[in-house]
């Protein structure tokens, strides 16, 4: 697919999906970049990973963030460099930085279990192959996963994340998995909402100006509640600030989005 709109190409960048740049002539010299680069969101902790795999390079090769020159101070130390556009420079991370760093590695506090149990499934799946319809998403699948029971306590949490990926599930020896990416996530509530505060499930629903747009879902506070969502969704578990709260999770999968 080929795109010329910049807010398209965002979007697909929110949407954890890799945009191949690609603009003005061809380059030369150490690490040309910026004409002919592979973009993709630096928030996801498994980036490198994931770009890595597309370009089919070791892993030890350079990788970095773009940053805008006029924040860069802000971020890292560099010395009496003005820039660095060639990547030819290890600076070091300011402590705003580093402590981001660490925020975006401790991205969860929980305890999950792993249940599969086919009554579980069979009480569960029609209400996501309702919501698939109903909602006019259509999304093909044909496996659902593990259920992940999830139990947190008192501050634990699961800070902002998505469920899917760009690149499929790359597991031969399990070909349930194989070749496929999560497309639809389903999330039930276990506790009685007087059981607990806190724990609020929220979405992140980007607007045409790039602004965040935070939704919380009250819809899932009753017990035996739950809802279904498409796994590129970003979402979050606020801290539980009293009692415990339950929830099981299961992500259905399908072939990669055409």
């Amino acid at each position: 697919m080929i795109i010329t709109n910049i807010n398209k190409a965002v979007d697909l960048l929110l949407n954890q999906k890799i945009v191949a740049l690609f603009q003005d002539y061809s380059e030369w010299g150490p690490r040309a970049l910026g004409n002919r680069s592979l973009l993709f969101d630096p928030r996801n902790v498994k980036a490198k990973e994931i770009v890595n795999k597309i370009k089919q390079r070791e892993w030890w090769r350079p990788f970095a963030g773009t940053i805008l020159l006029e924040h860069v101070h802000d971020w890292f130390d560099i010395g009496s460099l003005k820039e660095s556009p060639y990547m030819s420079f290890a600076v070091l991370a300011k402590n705003k930085a580093k402590k981001e760093e660490k925020i975006l590695k401790k991205t969860r506090d929980s305890n999950v279990a792993w249940l599969n149990d086919q009554w579980i499934y069979n009480e569960i799946i029609p209400y996501v192959n309702q919501a698939n319809k109903d909602s006019g998403w259509n999304f093909q699948w044909d496996v659902s996963e593990t259920c992940q029971f999830t139990k947190y306590r008192l501050n634990q949490y699961y800070h902002w994340h998505c469920d899917s990926f760009h690149s499929p599930y790359n597991t031969p020896n399990d070909l349930t998995k194989h070749g496929r990416i999560r497309k639809l996530s389903v999330t039930v509530s276990l506790s009685d909402p007087k059981e607990y505060k806190g724990g609020e499930l929220q979405f992140d629903f980007y607007n045409e100006k790039r602004k965040k747009n935070i939704v919380t879902c009250k819809e899932i506070l009753e017990k035996g509640s739950l809802v279904v969502f498409p796994s590129f969704v970003w979402h979050q578990v606020k801290p539980v600030t009293k009692g415990t709260r339950y929830s099981l999770v299961i992500w259905n999968l399908g072939s990669q989005f055409r």
